[in-house]
């Protein structure tokens, strides 16, 4: 299932995929038994993320949870897909930050990685180390809940963790404006320099 949804973000630009939503009527497939409907054009046929509501957000927490693994559980060719699926996803969600939210309304939505199946709710569960509430007018919004998630995964020992965490900020920083990432830099910094740290007293 991760190679699908890699295979199908992959074809789509996530800066302007979902100004591709052009709703129109479908049509009913001549000569079948069965009545069922076909899209006239894969432009009247937009991705599941824009028709499910919150998908957006259930994509990056799924693949951080790929990412975050013991060491034993790692697979690299699982974990690359995932950093590159991740970071489609934060320029999708940095171009489409309302995709993350399974509600259109303007209130408080908890950004917290919760345990829910659900995409961002008003008044969710959050972990303690990332209980963060915010509108969707939120500068930062998505974004930063998940660059908060990719550090806080990265401050637990695991040096496969860490290091796919930091592929990701690597991954980021090289296809994302500079300016974009600018204010998540401390995020970055700050589990590298933990590692480093312990690895210098022999702690990794």
């Amino acid at each position: 299932s991760s190679r699908i949804i890699g295979t199908h973000v992959s074809s789509m630009d996530p800066t302007s995929f979902a100004n591709l939503a052009v709703h129109t009527p479908s049509k009913k497939k001549k000569n079948s038994r069965k009545s069922s409907t076909v899209g006239l054009t894969s432009v009247n046929n937009p991705s599941f993320i824009i028709h499910v509501q919150g998908s957006l957000y259930q994509l990056a927490r799924n693949f951080c949870f790929q990412i975050n693994i013991v060491e034993h559980q790692y697979n690299e060719s699982v974990c690359a897909l995932a950093i590159k699926t991740i970071t489609w996803v934060i320029r999708a969600m940095q171009h489409f930050p309302h995709l993350c939210f399974e509600e259109d309304d303007n209130d408080a939505v908890n950004f917290g990685d919760n345990n829910s199946e659900q995409g961002l709710r008003k008044n969710g569960s959050a972990d303690d180390d990332d209980n963060d509430k915010c509108s969707k007018k939120t500068e930062g919004g998505p974004v930063l809940w998940l660059m908060k998630r990719l550090s806080n995964i990265a401050k637990n020992k695991g040096e496969k963790r860490r290091e796919s965490v930091f592929k990701c900020f690597a991954s980021f920083c090289t296809v994302c404006e500079g300016q974009f990432m600018i204010p998540h830099l401390k995020l970055m910094i700050e589990p590298l320099h933990r590692a480093t740290r312990e690895i210098e007293n022999g702690d990794q």
